[in-house]
């Protein structure tokens, strides 16, 4: 049987780390920036790329969250054996930056003041249902003041084209933008393809350092009343493909990703060749 996607490749070494809020910034009309620091941030092994992890947050934002003991399987099982007063709200994010010299980590969080949007810019596999505009995360993020403590344990990429990959897709809405920040960083200077990006604001664009042959689209919503996710839907899917040596990596809302996936697949893309993840559903 054919794989259905590219394997992540985790970090050599998972370990729960303790860290606190060193300072936020709000960066563009739906995003807001928190830098973390620590001296636990010394056991982090930066990976680059779509880097993810998973955030510990207390019920009170002051007080220290209960961590689980274990980092490996075991981590969510003892976290469902914490009191429901204690249980700490979990939520998976991408790293946007590491600065190991001052042990400093960014992290972006999508926030959007209006009903419909994506629920807090929430990465992969959060392990909370909610998917209210005003997530826990994004509510969390607005209130964060320096010295706020928070858990962190690393979950590795899930950027990992096959052997052979000559062009590649990559096709998110602004839930993906700090992911493909950091996979933008680390094409190959030969590599061909699109970057699809699909943005609540115009305000949210940022400069992305591609190779020449790479076209960056940036699409928003803006002023429309378009689904999210639509319109990266509809503009990756008709885009150029060669007949082989293709790698898509595709996130967001859910729609967009299975939507994206079974056009893929139709034109010829061996699943296996696909890397897919729903950050959020409408």
């Amino acid at each position: 049987m054919s794989r259905q996607q590219p394997d992540a490749i985790l970090p050599r070494v998972q370990k729960l780390l303790r860290l606190r809020v060193v300072r936020t910034e709000r960066v563009s009309a739906d995003f807001i920036r928190v830098t973390l620091g620590g001296d636990d941030l010394a056991h982090f092994e930066a990976m680059g790329r779509d880097q993810w992890f998973r955030l510990f947050l207390p019920h009170d934002a002051e007080r220290e969250p209960t961590l689980p003991s274990a980092a490996d399987a075991r981590w969510w099982p003892e976290v469902l054996r914490i009191p429901q007063h204690e249980r700490p709200y979990v939520r998976n994010y991408t790293v946007l930056a590491f600065r190991p010299d001052v042990c400093e980590l960014d992290v972006d969080f999508v926030i959007h003041e209006s009903p419909g949007g994506p629920a807090s810019g929430e990465h992969p596999s959060s392990t909370a249902p909610s998917m209210s505009p005003y997530g826990v995360a994004s509510e969390w993020a607005l209130g964060a003041q320096a010295g706020h403590p928070v858990g962190l344990l690393d979950q590795g990429v899930t950027w990992n084209p096959p052997l052979g990959t000559r062009h590649v897709l990559i096709a998110s809405d602004e839930t993906g933008l700090p992911a493909i920040v950091g996979i933008a960083r680390e094409l190959p200077p030969d590599i061909t393809g699109t970057i699809v990006i699909e943005l609540g604001s115009d305000a949210d664009r940022r400069v992305l350092d591609v190779p020449p042959g790479v076209e960056v689209r940036w699409l928003s919503r803006e002023g429309t009343d378009a689904v999210p996710g639509t319109l990266a839907l509809a503009a990756s899917a008709a885009a150029p493909l060669p007949p082989d040596g293709v790698y898509a990596w595709v996130v967001g809302e859910q729609a967009l990703v299975t939507g994206l996936r079974r056009a893929l697949v139709a034109r010829g893309v061996p699943k296996s060749c696909i890397t897919f993840c729903g950050y959020w559903r409408i």
